[in-house]
């Protein structure tokens, strides 16, 4: 994509700015989170730019100092920390040899290259969050008396302390090149029951003549209150960057949606390298945030910026041997200079319904137009990872529904073969107007073809953006005969919200809601409730209750709509790689019907999807999208009166939320669904501890040819985790006899001495053998035991 620039004025609107750098006090701030140690080597490629070994040019001009765990084992972030914790973040900060102290060494050093520092470089040092709760924090002021934190003038006297405590020993220790900026307030969210600590501490930080700041994950609760807490800057996290933790699931337009709110609030915008800079193709993500920062583009580079780099995945760029590694440290220092930074995106030219439509590759997501069909050719054949159709949608109420299809075409060939599909059910309630629909493709492209189909009685789409991603891929490296099918582990983790199994059918809607234990729930998930009714019947509508208003975190389905068919399977999922699944019709619902409203923020309702005429169908899949926890107490199929629901079978895909415990739970699809985890990756792994035994059943709907069988897992024994001790694979006909079909234990050559790697362990037959369910039974070695998928081909 080549860019995407919105406009942040609107007719009788004008927003406020990003804070400038003279008005914040400093301009790009790295995040510095606390280690074992750290001497002036580590901070030089923080303090100036390494080429060749050797600093080139200054870099960063502030310098965040923040901790996320203490000895004690209690938490900065939750607030149960007390006097010895807080004493030890200022104790490791201001200890000679590291930290601020190896800060000022590491300034001196890259001096001596190319001359002296053209001003002192600011210092922050975080707060811990301090908690009510805490009623024996500890003398702080020498009156022999613990303080309570439960009363003002103890907050007050320990917010006091710290201040001034850090101020005294930052001046005592006389830095050559460093000056005490402020504090930064370490919690990143501000509850309205919270920003009484923060003002306290905001009255704290100001009485010792400095300023406090703070920087919110996007949205967070009190993001747009930070003036009203007392604060000085405040910048914002896009959070995009995060691929292990979304897998995808944010698109580009989070960065345009965050630097339009950041710049209305006047807050700044973060930069975010990946959590693990180990895959080349998650440089991508962090380099759009560069390019979007440009004056041309978001205008965001020219503001007060914050830097999250990892615990030290800074270093490990600038001293990597890997072009790709050294290029990202590279072009993030370019953009500190104030450089532009190229769009690692290629950039498509479209037609449009045989005309050029410039405007679907221009980067403005301010105004959109109606799209039938789009086409482009690119400048070399491209992998092309998903495309990203750019919503422009002020009106909720006027949101488009309906079919993206993606044809792609490779250069000698007259055949457009099917790219990928996405159906759009529903609107994001955090991308405000700014909407996307994505179509994973993962196809070798050079021409590519985007249609969109509309639904009856909507809106057309008012495309603002057309953008194609060449990233990391959507799809799953492996496809075998139980991929995308659901499986079952025995034995289970609880679900939070769980199903009795008939808990959907069962005629009951709590009057008293969620709390009675007869509503099934999931958190942050799209899911489908799958139906077979046995045979074929006339349907009139389907009713499903929820709840929602955002008390707990429960809120109505972004996305809600009901596929049906008379021949079965039907999709489980709103999007898909290749051709669009054929002979089935859907329904979107309207708007939520009110049916118990408790509170202002929750409230009992129902969906009715009501097709014009009747459908003939015998299979029924209800598929919905929640951005929070998702709860549904029952579901009706309606024909002549009648509810069919109660005499049908039904299934959830995927399993309702495990409460995990401290573990890693399975949901009934994540080993089934092709990715191979190479590192560790909680949502793509299944894992335990315990010496008891787990089994995996996949039932393939019908006889299936059987050759081989492979366990994915992770081993070598970083964060203790290892190789199970043996696998036993068996096969069945019924599901109730079964026959074994071969077993592996860990091999005995493998070495397990910290690195992480995916080890096969296989189990093959020398001739194919029919089945329709197969069984893997794993037992754990030492340690944690970790699945990622189960490959039967």
């Amino acid at each position: 994509m080549k860019s995407l620039l919105i406009l942040l004025t609107t007719i009788g609107h004008v927003y406020a700015d990003y804070p400038s750098p003279q008005s914040a006090g400093f301009h790009h701030c790295a995040l510095i989170y606390n280690r074992d140690q750290r001497p002036a080597a580590d901070l030089l490629p923080y303090v100036a730019e390494i080429r060749e070994g050797k600093p080139v040019a200054w870099l960063f001009d502030s310098f965040l100092f923040l901790m996320y765990s203490v000895p004690s084992g209690r938490s900065p972030m939750a607030g149960d920390t007390q006097r010895e914790d807080w004493r030890y973040h200022l104790d490791t900060w201001f200890a000679p040899g590291r930290d601020l102290a190896a800060l000022d060494e590491a300034i001196s050093a890259a001096a001596v290259s190319f001359g002296p520092l053209p001003a002192k470089r600011q210092v922050v040092l975080s707060i811990p969050r301090p908690s009510r709760a805490v009623t024996d924090f500890g003398d702080v002021d020498g009156d022999g008396a613990s303080e309570d934190l439960s009363t003002a003038a103890g907050l007050r006297t320990v917010l006091g302390w710290y201040v001034t405590e850090g101020k005294q020993r930052f001046d005592a220790a006389g830095y050559k090149h460093l000056s005490l900026w402020g504090f930064y307030w370490m919690q990143e969210t501000i509850p309205p029951g919270d920003e009484p600590l923060t003002r306290t501490a905001a009255e704290a930080v100001h009485a010792a003549g400095l300023r406090l700041s703070w920087i919110p994950w996007y949205r967070a609760t009190g993001w747009n209150r930070w003036r009203e807490c007392g604060l000085d800057v405040a910048i914002m996290q896009p959070n995009y960057a995060f691929f292990s933790v979304h897998r995808g699931s944010l698109r580009r337009n989070r960065l345009s949606v965050n630097a339009h709110l950041a710049r209305e609030r006047g807050m700044g915008v973060e930069i975010e390298l990946p959590m693990l800079c180990n895959d080349p193709q998650t440089r991508g993500y962090c380099l759009r945030y560069l390019a979007d920062g440009a004056p041309q583009r978001y205008g965001y580079q020219a503001g007060a910026t914050a830097y999250y780099l990892g615990v030290d995945n800074l270093e490990r760029l600038c001293h990597s041997e890997l072009d790709w590694q050294r290029g990202l440290y590279t072009a993030l220092a370019a953009y500190v200079r104030g450089e532009a930074v190229t769009d690692p995106d290629p950039p498509p030219v479209w037609r449009s319904d045989g005309q050029l439509a410039p405007a679907l590759g221009d980067g403005d997501l301010s105004t959109g137009r109606p799209v039938s069909e789009a086409e482009a050719t690119l400048a070399k054949p491209t992998q092309v990872t998903a495309i990203d159709v750019f919503l422009n949608e002020p009106a909720p109420q006027a949101s488009w529904r309906g079919v993206v299809t993606v044809e792609v075409r490779q250069d000698g060939t007259d055949a457009w073969l099917p790219g990928g599909w996405a159906l759009r059910t529903g609107r994001s309630t955090g991308d405000d107007r700014w909407q996307v629909v994505t179509a994973p493709v993962n196809r070798l492209a050079r021409p590519v073809r985007v249609r969109l189909t509309t639904a009856t009685g909507t809106p057309p789409p008012s495309v603002a953006e057309i953008g194609l991603d060449a990233s990391i891929p959507f799809a799953p490296p492996t496809s075998h005969l139980a991929c995308g099918l659901p499986c079952t582990l025995s034995p289970a983790s609880p679900a939070k919200y769980g199903d009795s199994g008939r808990e959907l059918t069962d005629g009951v809607i709590p009057e008293t809601g969620f709390p009675a234990g007869q509503t099934v729930g999931w958190y942050g998930q799209e899911v489908a409730i799958v139906f077979d009714l046995g045979r074929v019947a006339e349907v009139d509508s389907v009713e499903l209750f929820v709840e929602g208003g955002g008390y707990a975190a429960i809120n109505w389905p972004t996305g809600a709509a009901l596929l049906t068919a008379t021949e079965g399977p039907l999709p489980t999922r709103t999007a898909g790689t290749g051709a669009p699944p054929a002979g089935f019709a859907w329904t979107a619902a309207p708007p939520v019907v009110l049916d118990r409203q408790r509170s202002p923020e929750w409230a009992d309702g129902h969906l009715v999807f009501a097709p014009r005429t009747k459908l003939k169908a015998r299979y029924a899949n209800l598929l919905l999208k929640a951005e929070s926890w998702l709860m549904v107490s029952e579901v009706r199929i309606l024909s002549d009166g009648a509810n069919l629901a109660p005499a049908a079978r039904y299934a959830l895909r995927p399993a309702p939320t495990p409460d995990a415990d401290g573990g890693y739970p399975d949901d009934g699809m994540r080993l089934t669904d092709g990715a191979i985890a190479t590192t560790f990756d909680p949502k793509a792994l299944t894992g335990w501890t315990d010496d008891e035994p787990r089994t995996l059943t996949v039932d393939f709907g019908q006889e299936a040819s059987v050759r081989r069988v492979v366990t994915w897992t992770l081993a070598g024994g970083l964060y203790g985790i290892y190789a199970p001790a043996s696998v036993l694979v068996e096969l069945s006909a019924d599901g109730v006899t079964w026959q074994q079909a071969g077993s592996v234990a860990r091999p005995a050559d493998l070495t397990e001495d910290g690195a992480l790697k995916a080890l096969p362990l296989e189990v093959a037959s020398a001739a194919p053998r029919l089945a329709r369910m197969v069984r893997v039974t794993v037992r754990g070695g030492r340690g944690w035991t970790m699945l990622s998928e189960v490959e039967v081909e």
